[in-house]
């Protein structure tokens, strides 16, 4: 290897014409014009099925205290286990 001369790629630039020799992405192609669209039948609408005496909402209570007590259980056996040792 030459170490004062130009590169391969340089000189393979060099060879190039300025402003990239063509464009850079192939020109877009025609599309035959959209037909006007056609009014959308109307959507039935159906009423919501409303029960008279709708259930109360559970309480998140139980599976909170549920966790919470999993929690614990879990920091009080690694920290049996590591006491242990």
């Amino acid at each position: 290897m030459a170490a004062g001369g130009p590169s391969e790629f340089t000189r393979v630039l060099g060879r190039m014409p300025p402003g990239g020799g063509g464009p850079a992405m192939p020109p877009a192609p025609k599309l035959p014009p959209a037909a006007a669209p056609k009014a959308p039948a109307p959507t039935p609408v159906i009423a919501p099925h409303v029960d008279a005496a709708a259930p109360e909402k559970q309480s998140y209570l139980p599976l909170i205290i549920a966790l919470n007590v999993i929690l614990i259980g879990a920091i009080v056996l690694v920290a049996y286990l590591v006491m242990k040792k």
